[in-house]
C-alpha cells in the first residue's frame, strides 16, 4: 500500500510539472506556487533552524529556530492552501506571492531565478 501511494504520488508531481511546462500564465503560476507550498511546508521547519544554526549556533537553533520554523511552516501551508484555492482570481494584485522569501521553498540552484538566463 506505501509503495502504491509513493508511485503515485511521483506519477502525480510528474505529471504535474509536465502540465505546466508550456502553460506559464499567471493564474496557474499561483496555483502551481500553491501546490508547491502544500508539498514542502514541512520542510521550512528544518530550513529555519538550520538557518538559525548558521547564524548563532545550536542554542539559537533550538530556541529562536524552533519558534520561526513553527511560524514560516505555518505560514507556508495557509499560504498555499489560499493560493490554490483562490489561483483563478488576480488576488493579491496580478497575482503575486504570498511569501516572497523564497516564493517556493527550494532556493538556489533549483529556482527560476537561478535557471532563467538574463536577456
Amino acid at each position: 500500500m506505501k509503495k502504491s501511494m509513493a508511485m503515485l504520488l511521483v506519477l502525480v508531481m510528474i505529471i504535474f510539472n509536465a502540465s505546466f511546462a508550456y502553460c506559464e500564465t499567471p493564474a496557474f503560476r499561483k496555483f502551481r506556487r500553491g501546490f508547491c507550498n502544500i508539498l514542502t511546508f514541512h520542510l521550512e521547519f528544518i530550513h529555519q533552524m538550520e538557518k538559525e544554526s548558521a547564524v548563532g549556533g545550536i542554542n539559537r537553533a533550538m530556541t529562536v529556530g524552533i519558534i520561526t520554523g513553527v511560524g514560516m511552516t505555518a505560514a507556508r501551508i495557509l499560504s498555499g492552501v489560499y493560493e490554490v484555492v483562490t489561483f483563478p482570481l488576480p488576488v493579491p494584485a496580478e497575482y503575486k506571492p504570498i511569501l516572497n522569501d523564497p516564493e517556493f521553498y527550494w532556493t538556489e540552484p533549483f529556482s527560476e531565478s537561478a535557471t532563467r538566463k538574463e536577456k
